[in-house]
């Protein structure tokens, strides 16, 4: 029965709106609708256009997976200190270079140099084969390894920001008095109408997306835990390696940015929002 009524409104609408760009809207939104009810669990009740509890768990998992990652960024390449950020940056350079060429690293460094040229008897000279093994040194840098470099951090400072992002605001509307911040407090989400979630869902899609999980993520947080914890770092990284997969599953599945994108449409009634 309700089968037919479908079809009998699909009928009544296509007669009022046929060749009108509404009903071309009316036909996208129904599309972008049964995708929505094909996730699991529902986070959208259309009746009401409310987003419902099981969305602000699902991000509060996810939220607290990122806790363990979060702290290695601010006492890293995210520390307060901009000369020790920048030299944890360096560092990420440095780790890619094979063992032997490391340790080479310093011989470059101003005060190595200085040192050099003020002891050295034929100061022209000794410049002359610093220059030259510098131009050697470099390189290295031509290697696979640097040409990934750059998109791999730039992964990386996604991650970052999805770190400093603050969702109290978003789960305040499920739940006014929770603090995700506080242990041993539930939550009491409940539904929350569409247009007080539009904004901060809109927040949300646009620090998830493009987001990678890749290997070159992996491999930068490994090495920046080698650097913090030395002794300590494979345990740790081994716990890293599982939550980076839960997260990484969570931002292809239950929280992917086009499933948010396809919330922000419905609640908006709008399938093309950024058109």
């Amino acid at each position: 029965m309700a089968g037919l009524l479908g079809l009998i409104q699909e009928l009544i609408a296509s007669l009022f709106y046929k060749n009108q760009p509404e009903y071309e809207k009316r036909k996208q939104l129904k599309i972008i609708l049964k995708q929505l009810k094909q996730q699991n669990p529902t986070y959208f009740k259309p009746i009401t256009c409310q987003v419902l509890p099981s969305f602000a768990d699902m991000l509060l998992e996810f939220v607290n997976l990122l806790k363990p990652v979060c702290p290695i960024f601010s006492k890293t390449i995210q520390n307060e200190d901009a000369r020790l950020a920048g030299l944890y940056k360096d560092y990420l350079i440095k780790a890619r270079l094979p063992e032997t060429q490391q340790l080479l690293f310093e011989n470059f460094s101003y005060k190595a140099m200085k040192e050099k040229l003020l002891s050295a008897a034929k100061p022209a000279d000794v410049l002359a084969n610093i220059q030259k093994d510098f131009q050697e040194f470099m390189a290295n840098f031509a290697g696979e390894e640097f040409i990934t470099f750059d998109p791999e951090y730039g992964e990386l400072d996604r991650l970052v920001n999805l770190c400093k992002h603050n969702f109290r605001n978003l789960f305040n509307l499920f739940d006014p008095s929770f603090d995700s911040t506080q242990k041993g407090r539930p939550p009491k989400f409940t539904a929350t109408p569409g247009e007080k979630i539009f904004q901060e869902l809109l927040d949300l899609y646009f620090i998830v997306a493009g987001i990678d999980i890749s290997r070159g993520v992996e491999k930068n947080l490994g090495c920046l835990i080698e650097r913090l914890e030395r002794d300590k770092a494979n345990r740790t990284k081994q716990k890293l390696q599982k939550l980076l997969g839960r997260i990484d599953q969570l931002l292809k599945q239950n929280l992917n940015p086009d499933f948010i994108l396809n919330l922000i449409r419905v609640i908006k009634q709008e399938p093309n929002p950024q058109s």
